[in-house]
């Protein structure tokens, strides 16, 4: 595959980053028209982790404490890692707006359009390089992440450039230059942004000495061994800074709290058929353990976080070894949720609009009443994203397996497919641990190494109907 690697043209380029704008600008336009007062004030959103990550943001530009209270005693926070506040915080202390912060994420979304087309058409191709940045940059799910105050656009710049970054340099075979300290800063950064990214330099560094070791027949360490250390060497400090406040030495309580709350909860859901709070209560009363708000805010009960930590991660794999099968469902529900979910309600709260998803239930009983009634209840806008998203989502999902299986048969090119494969796979198992009630926003990080595979298969498929097509 290498051989294809083409320099892109500018106007294609220039077609991907048009269209990337023009999603998002309508969107933006909209939210202008319809809600005004959501740009400027960033306590509208009803999610209370955006709100949580402005409001952690501001009180360590304006107040010099990394809290997420609105009030004294301002208790350390250890559940946020802090690259995505220092951002969203900064422009909001900086504006006295929120609107800039949403701007700013357009601008990452574009970069990583851009990003992802040129990957991808230097390893695979023009054809699968302008094929893969229109897939993302028309997707209005990703558009309408911009417009919340959530670490997904940024993360997905940051992770996605990094991934493409370390395969370039690892199928260049550049083991020994500064490019591999610049990418390890790169992924550790991203990781201080969402922690989820924690163990990625593992699976692309295993998967890359791996594949090299096999196809030259001798040990190639030095490159990813590097760019794996400094990942962590950048993400260290935070770990230390956690251990000196509250004796936790870990990025984050996020990771156990996602355990038990919620890939535990999904097991309470399979066996009981009961909802993720109602299960996430159970869970707490069985286990007596803090509820899962106690767990998000423990300045709401006189215990140590380190404690709660420790038990709660107890208690979670507690519960996973006592009914494996229904980790499995759950898991797996939640997967093909957030593959195949939209967010057409997070634009509906943004623009004020009315919201009739409801209806969409109708669809089991009658098809025809159910989309009637869904056309007639529901703005124009919120229909077309709606369309829009099961469109892009079953399309890329699709389309990036069986560019799977292509790259994978490709033996010039299965070094860069492998490491895709590794990046896909991490992410997807990032999905599971949500568990049962994983949604669209899930399926970010995901979305652009889909749309590289799926690239590389319109591609592939193209060329192979033009060489059957062609006379003679």
């Amino acid at each position: 595959m290498a051989s294809v690697a083409q320099k892109i043209p500018r106007r294609f380029l220039g077609l991907v980053l048009l269209v990337a704008l023009a999603i998002n600008g309508a969107t933006l336009l909209s939210v202008a028209h319809l809600r005004p007062a959501y740009l400027a004030d960033y306590r509208l959103n009803t999610n209370p982790d955006a709100v949580q990550y402005v409001q952690l943001g501001v009180n360590v530009w304006t107040k010099g404490v990394y809290s997420r209270q609105d009030a004294a005693p301002y208790a350390p926070d250890v559940l946020r890692t802090p690259i995505y506040p220092l951002v969203a915080g900064g422009i909001q202390a900086a504006t006295g707006r929120i609107w800039p912060l949403y701007v700013a994420q357009i601008l990452f979304a574009l970069a990583t359009a851009a990003l992802l087309t040129v990957f991808t058409a230097r390893q695979f191709g023009v054809a699968a390089g302008i094929t893969a940045g229109l897939l993302c940059a028309v997707d209005p799910m990703l558009s309408c992440l911009n417009f919340e105050a959530m670490s997904d656009p940024l993360f997905v710049l940051l992770s996605s450039g990094a991934i493409w970054l370390w395969i370039r340099l690892a199928v260049s075979g550049t083991d020994s230059s500064p490019q591999r300290l610049w990418l390890g800063a790169l992924v550790g950064v991203a990781i201080l942004t969402r922690p989820s990214g924690l163990y990625l330099p593992l699976a692309l560094g295993a998967t890359e000495i791996a594949v090299r070791t096999i196809q030259r027949g001798r040990p190639v360490l030095r490159g990813a061994v590097v760019a794996m250390l400094v990942s962590y060497v950048v993400v260290a400090p935070w770990v230390v800074r956690n251990y000196a406040l509250v004796r936790l030495p870990k990025l984050t309580t996020a990771d156990t709290i996602n355990l038990l709350y919620f890939a535990g909860a999904g097991v309470y859901q399979v066996r009981y058929g009961i909802d993720r709070e109602t299960a996430q209560a159970r869970i707490a009363a069985d286990y007596q353990l803090p509820t899962v708000e106690q767990s998000n805010n423990p300045w709401l009960v006189d215990r140590s976080i380190a404690s709660m930590d420790s038990a709660e991660r107890q208690a979670a794999w507690r519960i996973f070894r006592s009914d494996p099968p229904a980790l499995a469902l759950a898991s797996a529900t939640g997967l093909m949720k957030a593959l195949f979910s939209h967010n057409v309600a997070k634009l509906a709260e943004i623009t004020g609009y009315p919201w009739g998803g409801g209806n969409i239930d109708r669809l089991r009983s009658g098809i025809a009443d159910g989309v009637s009634t869904l056309l007639r209840t529901t703005p124009p806008l919120l229909v077309s994203s709606l369309v829009g998203q099961l469109c892009c989502a079953v399309t890329v999902v699709l389309l990036g397996f069986v560019g799977v299986v292509m790259a994978l048969r490709n033996g010039a090119g299965r070094l860069a497919a492998a490491m895709l494969l590794a990046a896909l796979s991490y992410n997807l198992m990032t999905i599971g641990i949500v568990g049962i009630d994983a949604y669209a926003r899930h399926r970010a990080p995901v979305t652009p190494i889909l749309c590289v595979f799926a690239g590389l298969a319109v591609a592939r498929i193209w060329e192979r109907v033009a060489h059957r097509t062609k006379p003679g």
